[in-house]
């Protein structure tokens, strides 16, 4: 709301938002930055508390590493160990390399291999060359020989079309052990497989027994070269083409992926054995981290020659086997390049993750960050919601002081204007100055004068009933028109004074109403006031009553300055006035219009306007047409009391 001639409101304001300021926005910001400060240093203690705990299992996790890991330096059989090999002027000696995979050792097995050679290539005698091969298995003392010779046998009775005697004997080989080889490093069991399979023959209960049997062989069997474990993979990649891929099936391919891994990563570490070397010399206890799925490589004892051996265990495997009590709830090791801690002096370069240790510092820190933030938000919502509302009945007391302040100054001007009509005529008449026709006109200015000012009075004295809710009004029958005529004749005097014109349209046919005659009389009164004040320079003011549906209709018209369409929900405000050039120029306290609408709605009617700027504005009261015989005194709920 704007208010006219009132130069210290900007001052007001000012001192008004500095209060809020320093009373709300301040004490908020530091109470935001205090929270903020104090979930920070939460924070802090918690990472100190989780890194200090790291540090302890970590502790507690080398020491049960290691006695973990130095029993394997010398017990190879643990299914932990993936390789071991010896190391030799700096150079890793693999198992396949140390193995002794030449020509049979038994020089009467040598002569009869080389005789069957030659009657099956040369002479292509084949019966002599498998009489000779059968002859040489009898007498074989070791496993290795009757091995070779049992393949060769099975070859010499496939060419001889005894293709059921050449499976038995590949059967019998399949059952040998996969560490028995030939002069290549290729178990004899898996050529047998290989035989077996490329025949097309085969049952499904042959073929189950041939899985099975390779797997037994090369869960049992050391580590072989690269090209042992690919050619089982190209075996079982031929079964699995013939037939459905059965659960064996699938565990003997996973036991062959995980070996070729093996027999792959045995030689890269052989040709990184210098860098390991490197770290031994500073430390020769150290466990060193090697490839992914990370083997950790440490050395073991002293053979006989004086050599050392070289141990890889998988990490997996040996951390599985620790107490979860150690690795506080589940652990897993990295190489330096992770995250998470170093392990220690004893495993350079490993670095070991929690699972589940780091809850504070995601989901609780969270949590404990979102509960902080909402009650930061609501006691900060709550402060800066009740200074708000500080501020708007601050700012309402200082407007409703300005519109009293202007109130006053308003009613001073207005009880003025009255008293010194009534004062000059009066001294005139005191001092005889007037004949009787001009003393006629000064008494009846003297006497219009002092209705005016009694009006004024009035509506000042209901206002300051109305504020404290002590306004009755003493409603009985009464005649509408007589009440309108009344006001109509009251308010003669000052239309005639402003050079306005009434046209007055009663119905005389209504009906005595239950309403408190001097109240109605006195809104009327407002109302005509209000259109002699705003009528511009169209001095025609209309005065209605009517009759419709049921209720009495009393409108006033003008053709003024008019309402804006804004500004019409608000004139009924007390002390508002719209804030325009032409309404500066009018004097008024405000309280007109706001009586009426208080009047009224103890009648339990209602009142309406109807404007436009610069066309004019029609003020509708409606009252209800009812038989109320009964008389009484009515509050401003408008019931009898």
């Amino acid at each position: 709301m704007r208010l006219v001639g009132s130069t210290s409101y900007p001052r007001v304001r000012r001192r008004q938002v500095a209060l809020f300021v320093a009373s709300v926005l301040v004490p908020s910001v530091a109470f935001v930055a205090v929270g903020w400060l104090t979930m920070a240093q939460q924070d802090e203690l918690a990472d100190k508390h989780a890194s200090d705990e790291r540090r302890l299992r970590t502790a507690d996790l080398e020491r049960a590493l290691v006695a973990r890991l130095e029993p394997l330096r010398q017990e190879t059989a643990d299914p932990a160990v993936a390789l071991t090999a010896r190391l030799v002027n700096a150079e890793l000696r693999l198992p396949w390399e140390e193995r002794h995979t030449g020509a049979p050792s038994d020089l009467r097995v040598r002569t009869a291999i080389s005789e069957a050679e030659h009657a099956e290539f040369v002479a292509h005698q084949l019966e002599s060359a498998e009489r000779v091969l059968r002859t040489a298995s009898e007498r074989a003392a070791g496993e290795r020989d009757r091995a070779d010779l049992g393949l060769r046998l099975a070859r010499v009775l496939s060419k001889q079309g005894r293709h059921q005697e050449a499976v038995r004997e590949f059967q019998r080989l399949l059952h040998f052990s996969a560490g028995l080889v030939d002069e290549s490093g290729m178990p004899f069991a898996f050529y047998a497989a290989e035989r077996l399979v490329d025949s097309g023959s085969l049952s499904d209960a042959d073929r189950a027994a041939i899985v099975s049997a390779l797997a037994t062989a090369s869960q049992r069997v050391e580590i072989l070269p690269p090209i042992a474990w690919h050619q089982l993979r190209a075996i079982t990649t031929t079964l699995a083409k013939t037939d459905d891929e059965w659960p064996d099936l699938r565990t003997l391919r996973a036991v062959v992926d995980r070996k070729i891994a093996d027999s792959e990563r045995a030689l890269a570490l052989q040709r990184d054995a210098h860098t390991l070397l490197a770290q031994w010399r500073t430390n020769d206890r150290a466990w060193i981290p090697y490839g992914d799925p990370m083997w950790l490589v440490g050395l073991g004892p002293r053979t006989g020659d004086g050599t050392r051996t070289v141990v890889a265990v998988r990490a997996d495997v040996v951390a599985s086997s620790i107490p979860a009590r150690t690795g506080g709830g589940g652990f897993a090791l990295a190489p330096s390049a992770g995250g998470g801690e170093w392990l220690g002096d004893a495993f350079p370069g490993v670095r070991v993750q929690f699972a589940g240790f780091n809850r504070d510092t995601s989901a609780e820190r969270r949590l404990r960050r979102a509960f902080y933030s909402g009650a930061l938000i609501i006691v900060l919502s709550v402060t800066l919601f009740g200074g708000y509302l500080l501020l708007r009945d601050v700012r309402r007391e200082t407007a409703l002081a300005e519109l009293r302040s202007h109130f006053v100054s308003s009613v001073s001007h207005e009880l003025k204007t009255p008293l010194t009509s009534i004062r000059m005529f009066a001294e005139t008449l005191q001092l005889g100055r007037a004949d009787p026709a001009a003393a006629r006109d000064y008494l009846e200015t003297i006497v219009n004068e002092s209705e005016r000012l009694t009006r004024l009075l009035n509506n000042v004295l209901d206002f300051s009933n109305m504020e404290r809710g002590r306004k009755l009004y003493r409603r009985e029958a009464s005649s509408l028109p007589d009440v309108v005529q009344s006001a109509a004749r009251a308010m003669a005097y000052d239309i005639a004074q402003h050079g306005c014109t009434l046209l007055v349209d009663i119905d005389d046919s209504l009906p005595p109403v239950l309403v408190d005659a001097d109240a109605i009389e006195q809104a009327v009164l407002n109302l005509l006031s209000n259109a002699v004040k705003y009528s511009g320079n169209r001095r025609t003011i209309g005065l209605r009553l009517s009759r419709e549906n049921g209720c009495a209709i009393i409108a006033i018209q003008d053709h003024g300055i008019g309402i804006p369409i804004g500004e019409q929900q608000r004139i009924f405000d007390k002390f508002y006035r719209v804030p325009s050039p032409e309404n500066e120029r009018v004097r008024g306290a405000g309280l007109g219009l706001s009586l009426v609408d208080h009047i009224v709605k103890a009648h339990q009617g209602t009142v309406h306007v109807d404007s436009a700027a610069g066309v004019g504005s029609t003020f509708s009261v409606r009252l209800p047409l009812q038989d109320l015989p009964v008389r009484g005194d009515v509050a401003e709920g408008g019931a009898p009391s």
